[in-house]
C-alpha cells in the first residue's frame, strides 16, 4: 500500500511540473510571436491650438506683452530686396535672383514697428520670437513657415542672431525694422502677426496677435 501511495505521488508530481513547462512554453512563445510589445510607442494627435478672441488685435493698436509694447507702424509684402542690402539679409533659400530678390511662394515681410519698456526695470526683447501665423475663423492657430533674416538697426560687431536681442532700460524705445521671409503656402486663414510665446506655448492667455491680413492680401 505504501508502494502505490509512493507511485501515485510521483505521477502528482511530475503532472504539476508539465503543467509549469507548458505555461512557461506559452508565455515564450507570446513573447516571440508580439515582440516589442510593451515597447510599442504611444502615438498623440497634434493638439489644436486656439486663441481667445480678444487677444485678437487690429493693427492700429498698441499691444503690450510682459511689460513691453509693440506698435506696427509700416509693413511690406515684397519678393523684392527694395533699399535693402543683400549681405545684410540671412538668406534662407536658394530661391532668389542675382539681385537678390525672392523667387517661388517665398516673401519678404519687412516690419517697421515701435517697442516700448513700460516696465521699471530693464527688460531684454527677442525681436525674432515673435512670429507670423494664419487664424481661421473658429481661432485655430497654425504656424506659418517664417524666420527673421533682417533687423535694423544691427549693432556694428554684433552677428544677426545676438542683434535681434534688444535691452531697454525702463521707460526706453526703439523703432525697428524687421524682415521676414514666409512660404506664402503655409499662411492657412488670416494672417497674423503673434507676441508672447511661442511653440507649445502659444495658446498662453497673455498673447497677443496682430491682424495684418491688410498688407498680405494678393502679394
Amino acid at each position: 500500500m505504501k508502494k502505490i501511495k509512493t507511485i501515485l505521488l510521483f505521477f502528482f508530481i511530475a503532472g504539476i511540473m508539465t503543467g509549469c513547462s507548458f505555461l512557461n512554453k506559452q508565455n515564450a512563445d507570446r513573447s516571440i510571436s508580439d515582440p516589442g510589445k510593451e515597447d510599442t510607442p504611444v502615438t498623440y494627435e497634434n493638439e489644436v491650438k486656439k486663441v481667445r478672441k480678444d487677444n485678437l488685435k487690429t493693427v492700429e493698436d498698441t499691444v503690450e506683452v510682459d511689460h513691453i509694447s509693440y506698435k506696427i507702424n509700416k509693413m511690406t509684402v515684397s519678393r523684392e530686396l527694395g533699399d535693402h542690402k543683400k549681405e545684410d539679409v540671412n538668406y534662407l533659400t536658394d530661391e532668389t535672383d542675382a539681385q537678390g530678390n525672392l523667387l517661388g511662394n517665398n516673401r519678404f515681410i519687412w516690419l517697421e514697428l515701435t517697442i516700448k519698456n513700460e516696465s521699471d526695470t530693464e527688460q531684454t526683447v527677442i525681436v525674432n520670437s515673435n512670429l507670423f501665423y494664419g487664424i481661421s475663423e473658429d481661432q485655430v492657430i497654425v504656424e506659418a513657415d517664417a524666420e527673421a533674416v533682417y533687423i535694423k538697426p544691427q549693432e556694428k560687431n554684433r552677428p544677426l542672431n545676438e542683434s535681434f536681442y534688444c535691452k531697454l532700460q525702463p521707460g526706453g524705445e526703439r523703432e525697428l525694422e524687421v524682415g521676414y521671409i514666409i512660404d506664402r503656402e503655409t499662411v492657412k486663414g488670416t494672417l497674423y502677426y503673434g507676441i508672447g510665446s511661442s511653440g507649445s506655448d502659444i495658446d498662453q492667455i497673455d498673447n497677443k496677435f496682430i491682424n495684418v491680413e491688410e498688407y498680405w492680401d494678393e502679394k
